[in-house]
């Protein structure tokens, strides 16, 4: 189980209240939301169809979730999904796949509350509402918000204000971003998890891309950076449209969000080469922002080295990342071609690029001044270089 998996569950319990696989799938880039909508239409047979992940990686992962949900003593639960229309709708052709996907894991402290609570008419007006809004039944939602008033005036009042700040964001209260963006993040998502739970992010993602269309044709500003199609875009899962966003801007490369940011929509576009020569721009170039930024990226690969790295003994900076990680790594040597100078970072990362390029067993000339040439500039790094060099990294 790695941590990355583990980190990734934390965070959606933390935020949602219980962790539902398919939610994940969003969120890790395995499933665009629009296919995820066209199967909640009932025009996809199977969820498994619209996969951008091979199901079998999606399966294992799953697996690996359903052991570290048993070490926390989470409660699994059967989800049933149904169209728009109310037709059942599955996510496999496999049955034990169907059983993965379709079980959601929750915190088991909420059993007793569930169990006394669950059928009470508070509770049952609530989730009818929940239903109503994500489905755009605007009178249904009157009804039941009334009929919630009659018995929890409490929570009336909580989804009262939930609904009035959406209905600000979908009017377009504002033409400053900033001031829409606050609003939704620190104002409406709190109460949409709150309430709704995993369903949250039914109702966000929505207006986050909403936020991508209004702010779509907006210069990136360094001084207001969330205030831009490709953060909002990324909010809302719209991967291509954040690589979009980011690549409008001339020189994106020196603003280390936007690289962050491309990074990101590239590693869920598995476009991992890409992704993975955004990072190492990121680290040789803005080690102080890179390394803030590392533990909010997705990609398992970067989570599992990094972790490595940092229990590295004597510690290195952060620029020499990426040449450690090369050596852990010979065949990312492909990804370090356009960065030969310009740091200490670089030049460590093309000479360890250029040592590891020789036939294996043969030392000549142009390998001992290399050596030599690393030694100098890093006597940690070329320890670990030729720990490689000897076969003893593992």
């Amino acid at each position: 189980m790695t941590n990355s998996i583990r980190n990734r569950v934390d965070l959606i319990l933390y935020q949602q209240g219980r962790f539902v696989p398919v939610n994940w799938l969003l969120k890790e880039g395995c499933l665009e939301y629009r296919d995820y909508q066209r199967w909640l239409a009932g025009d996809v047979e199977y969820l498994q169809n619209c996969l951008a992940t091979p199901l079998r990686d999606i399966i294992t992962d799953l697996h690996r979730v359903a052991e570290y949900a048993q070490l926390l003593r989470l409660r699994p639960e059967h989800i049933d999904y149904t169209s728009t229309a109310g037709n059942k709708l599955y996510c496999c052709r496999h049955a034990d796949n169907e059983a993965l996907l379709t079980t959601a894991y929750s915190p088991a402290s909420e059993r007793v509350q569930l169990d006394l609570f669950f059928d009470s008419s508070p509770a049952c007006t609530a989730n009818e509402l929940i239903t109503a809004m994500l489905a755009g039944q605007q009178r249904q939602m009157q009804i039941l918000l009334e009929r919630l008033r009659s018995v929890d005036a409490e929570k009336y009042q909580r989804f009262r204000k939930l609904l009035a700040v959406r209905e600000e964001l979908l009017n377009g209260f504002s033409e400053d971003a900033g001031e829409e963006i606050a609003l939704l993040e620190q104002r409406l998502a709190p109460l949409a998890y709150e309430l709704l739970g995993e369903f949250g992010d039914a109702l966000l993602i929505p207006l986050w891309q909403k936020l991508s269309d209004k702010y779509a044709g907006r210069p990136f500003n360094p001084a207001a950076p969330k205030s831009h199609w490709s953060y909002t875009a990324l909010q809302g899962l719209q991967w291509r449209a954040v690589i979009t966003a980011v690549e409008r801007e001339k020189e994106w490369r020196k603003q280390p969000l936007l690289l962050f940011r491309h990074a990101e929509a590239c590693y869920k576009l598995r476009r991992e080469a890409e992704g993975l020569t955004g990072w190492f721009r990121l680290l040789l170039f803005y080690p102080e922002t890179a390394a803030k930024l590392i533990s909010g990226t997705g990609n398992r690969l970067l989570h599992q080295e990094w972790r490595k790295f940092q229990e590295l003994d004597p510690e290195m900076s952060v620029e020499f990342f990426p040449s450690w990680m090369l050596l852990k790594k010979p065949a990312l040597a492909k990804t370090v071609a356009g960065f030969s100078t310009g740091t200490e970072g670089c030049a460590a990362l093309q000479l360890i690029a250029t040592l590891l390029s020789a036939p294996p067993g043969q030392v000549v000339e142009d390998t001992i001044k290399y050596r030599a040439a690393l030694r100098k500039l890093h006597p940690a790094l070329f320890d670990h270089y030729m720990a490689t060099a000897n076969g003893l990294l593992r």
